[in-house]
């Protein structure tokens, strides 16, 4: 994730110098004077298997002005449909919801070994 937003042109934190700021990782611009001006993505993740941590982490993207928002949490058993339902809801019930917002929720099944990704926009 580092590497594509410094493909980009993207500042990235955290870096071999700095440690994360507020999310798991970010990027971002400065201007000319050094002040914020744009956060263009926010990455979550939980590696917990615990609900509550995974709602946790994922509300911290909801309050993000960020274009892309990113959660990666991992799921072990057949509650991945709950699960989606809780972030989708979230969402849905957050009232600041901005239409230009992009959520990218990354789910790791472990019985499988794989990623399934849905896009809520």
């Amino acid at each position: 994730m580092r590497r594509i937003g410094e493909s980009h042109r993207y500042l990235v934190l955290p870096d071999d110098s700095e440690p994360q700021w507020l999310y798991d990782l970010v990027w971002y611009r400065d201007d000319e004077q050094g002040h914020l001006c744009e956060l263009a993505l926010v990455f979550e993740s939980e590696w917990s298997r615990n609900r509550a941590h995974i709602k946790f982490d994922f509300e911290k993207l909801l309050a993000a002005k960020a274009a892309l928002k990113v959660m990666v949490f991992q799921n072990k058993g057949d509650n991945l449909e709950s699960l989606w339902s809780l972030l989708k809801d979230g969402i849905r019930r957050f009232e600041k919801h901005s239409p230009d917002e992009c959520y990218i929720l990354c789910a790791f099944k472990e019985e499988q070994f794989e990623f399934e990704v849905q896009i809520v926009s």
